[in-house]
């Protein structure tokens, strides 16, 4: 493969989407080229692993979409069955999401 194709490629891409994608598309681009390169290894080539993914900041990113401390302790006011309370304190606590929750 080409460093100046691949780059070339990589940052059209990068332009069009987000970062979270950025980064899941570069480990399916490492995993082709490693099977590209030979089916059998276990090592990425040369090219690929100096390509690193993106850090996000998920706090920041975040951070509209979390309860305040006041607004979870109101939601736990009009809640009536223990087991919900409980239910609720483990998924805030645990950040777990509600299918991961039952």
């Amino acid at each position: 493969m080409d460093k100046k194709i691949v780059h070339k490629v990589l940052n059209l891409i990068c332009q069009e989407i987000s970062v979270s994608s950025w980064n899941l598309y570069l480990a399916k681009y490492k995993r082709i080229a490693k099977w590209l390169s030979d089916p059998e290894d276990e090592v990425t080539p040369n090219l690929w692993r100096k390509i690193k993914s993106k850090k996000i900041d998920w706090e920041e990113k975040l951070k509209d979409k979390w309860l305040s401390k006041e607004q979870f302790y109101k939601l736990l006011d009009v809640v009536d069955y223990p087991r919900d309370k409980a239910m609720y304190g483990v998924c805030v606590e645990g950040a777990l999401r509600s299918g991961e929750l039952l």
